[in-house]
């Protein structure tokens, strides 16, 4: 919905419209890494409130799915985060049964996923093309950020207020002044914007993704350094620089 049809959330969108000239693209993933690959568990049949077929590139981390939320924030409602599938092929004999996955379909078959970008058209059921709507700019981040200009100017409380539009929303616990950290700011970032921005520029924009990556992955994170803040530059790039010396990212080998 355009701004001028009641959509006071979209600031600039990229508007996609089937079988329209111009109106689709194959190049919008989105669906396809956020969407589980449920399709390839028998018994499941690509379908619209599955969110159409995706094939599970991307997961959200046990840090998401566990510890992001509290209380009754709507966004982590089963609305908002798929967590449960059912059985759906009515010539399986286990139809209408909650499915209960295998240890290796945790990984990208049956798994709790945003539904942001559950799409799905039964003119295009293998999913080839992406007609929905792509939101670049909206409303809820022009909070996030002036949250994080306040901080940085040491107006919590306007912060704070900031914030709790947001949290007003989604049904959350309102904030206070003393709540507010950088840290806080980047995880009401994620509470909101899951599935939306790309959160590596984030993390390296603000100097904490080594930081944040060691505290909240799971994984083994021994072999991570502080100079893996910043990518290494293309020798590529580097020799394009015929004129001028192009040094790089420190701790990269050239």
């Amino acid at each position: 919905l355009r701004r001028r049809q009641g959509n006071t959330e979209a600031i600039w969108v990229q508007e996609m419209e089937y079988n329209l000239p111009g109106g689709s693209s194959s190049l919008d993933q989105h669906r396809r890494v956020w969407v589980p690959y449920y399709s390839n568990v028998a018994g499941l049949l690509v379908c619209d409130s599955l969110g159409g077929r995706g094939i599970g590139r991307i997961r959200l981390s046990p840090w998401v799915i566990n510890g992001l939320y509290k209380g009754n924030d709507m966004r982590n409602s089963k609305y908002n985060i798929h967590r449960d599938y059912y059985y759906n092929d009515p010539k399986n004999a286990k139809f209408g049964q909650k499915v209960v996955p295998l240890a290796a379909d945790t990984l990208y078959k049956i798994v709790p996923s945003t539904t942001k970008w559950n799409h799905y058209l039964d003119a295009d059921p293998t999913g080839n093309g992406s007609y929905k709507d792509l939101i670049m700019m909206r409303l809820g981040e022009t909070y996030l950020l002036l949250a994080e200009a306040q901080f940085k100017q040491s107006k919590l409380g306007d912060a704070a207020t900031s914030i709790n539009v947001l949290r007003t929303r989604a049904n959350a616990a309102q904030v206070t002044a003393s709540d507010i950290t950088l840290d806080f700011i980047l995880d009401e970032r994620v509470r909101e914007l899951i599935g939306e921005e790309n959160r590596r520029m984030t993390l390296a924009r603000t100097g904490t993704l080594v930081d944040r990556l060691k505290k909240l992955n799971f994984k083994d994170n021994s072999t991570v350094q502080a100079f893996n803040q910043l990518l290494p530059i293309p020798q590529s790039e580097i020799d394009l620089n015929k004129d001028a010396k192009l040094t790089q990212n420190p701790g990269y080998i050239r």
